[in-house]
């Protein structure tokens, strides 16, 4: 493979990451597994914090983030020649 063509993949690759990230921190907070795997194993004093609609909404605009670093490389990668 070429030096553009590796770019290219590593580029296709990266963005996919992100949309999966992304979908999966915008979901999750709000899902019934968020509470099972993630507040209820916590130590008591941090289920609380990790339970509150603040903090669900602080992670799932993290995933937002990764949404919009998705749809720029993955537009990038559409756009560039090969």
């Amino acid at each position: 493979m070429s030096e553009s063509r590796h770019g290219r993949l590593l580029q296709m690759v990266l963005g996919f990451y992100f949309l999966e990230a992304g979908l999966f921190l915008v979901l999750a907070p709000w899902s019934g597994l968020w509470t099972r795997r993630v507040v209820l194993p916590a130590p008591a004093d941090f289920e609380p914090l990790l339970a509150s609609h603040s903090f669900r909404g602080f992670v799932a605009g993290i995933g937002v983030l990764h949404l919009v670093l998705a749809s720029r490389e993955l537009l990038a990668w559409k756009e560039k020649p090969e």
